[in-house]
């Protein structure tokens, strides 16, 4: 698969051909350049078996982080949990040992109990601690019908992610004259549902990065917030996932991974498996 990665100015000037929008599926990309890293994780939860849930959060997750597992009542959700928390402290992990950092506490190990991952509700952020002490690094993540994406820059940078599975029974004319900018509401009537998720997975992406209310940004015109209110703000995007279910049925999503300072050349999205989760 070809890889188009492109700014939004380049996408501004392109915005009526959907082909336009980057694509992408595989991951894990260094910017050199501007030496802001970031990695990038796709993972299936609904490979995992209830047992290999309940194994995985009993023997990686912090006792804080069990707590929250458990409370989760869908068997999804533990899924998606488990999976995100013990990708997020692989990432971390990795990174501590390639910067060859004095671990926080001693020299003992560094084992995934001793990395914590904690949402911060006052900023409405994912926060990650090494022995109590939080890192200055940038996690996001999203998940739709059992994928989970991950973001992650070991720098403090504006990030977030967004993935939504495309759903045969919504009205998204309907739903885009309702919520979106009139711009945007006209654009879907056009091209249809696949411009209803990309604008849909950039305003998530985008109220992520900013820190602000998903609310707050539905019905403003997106692609013109991202060229004049956040002119530093880069995305990579693409519709070309797709996950076929134990029924032979196809399911297809929308991604977008949007960022500050960071160069999208390059860019891959690394599939993880079970077998990964477990080393």
């Amino acid at each position: 698969m070809s890889m188009a990665c492109q700014n939004v100015n380049k996408i501004m000037a392109n915005v009526l051909p959907l082909s336009q929008f980057t694509s992408w599926q595989r991951l894990q990309f260094s910017n050199k350049a501007l030496e802001t890293p970031l990695e990038i994780l796709l993972f299936n939860t609904n490979n995992l078996t209830q047992f290999e849930t309940d194994e995985l959060a009993s023997t990686w997750l912090t006792d804080k982080e069990y707590q929250v597992f458990t409370r989760r009542k869908a068997k999804s959700a533990k899924k998606e949990f488990v999976a995100s928390r013990i990708l997020i402290k692989q990432l971390v992990r990795a990174w501590l040992f390639n910067e060859k950092r004095k671990f926080i506490g001693g020299s003992e190990a560094l084992t995934f109990k001793s990395i914590s991952v904690c949402f911060n509700e006052q900023l409405s952020r994912l926060e990650v601690f090494v022995r109590n002490k939080r890192l200055p690094v940038t996690v996001s993540i999203s998940h739709s019908a059992g994928q989970v994406l991950i973001a992650f820059s070991p720098r403090a940078i504006e990030l977030g992610v967004d993935i939504e599975k495309y759903k045969q029974k919504r009205n998204v004319i309907k739903l885009s004259e309702h919520f979106y900018h009139t711009l945007e509401a006209q654009m879907v009537n056009q091209l249809g549902e696949e411009y209803f998720y990309r604008i849909w997975t950039l305003k998530e992406s985008l109220a992520k990065a900013s820190q602000q209310g998903i609310m707050d940004l539905l019905a403003k015109d997106t692609l013109s917030q991202l060229a004049y209110q956040f002119p530093n703000m880069s995305f990579v995007s693409t519709n070309e996932y797709q996950v076929t279910d134990v029924n032979n049925i196809k399911h297809r999503f929308d991604l977008t991974v949007m960022a500050t300072n960071v160069g999208f050349e390059g860019i891959q999205i690394l599939q993880m498996t079970k077998q990964d989760l477990k080393n």
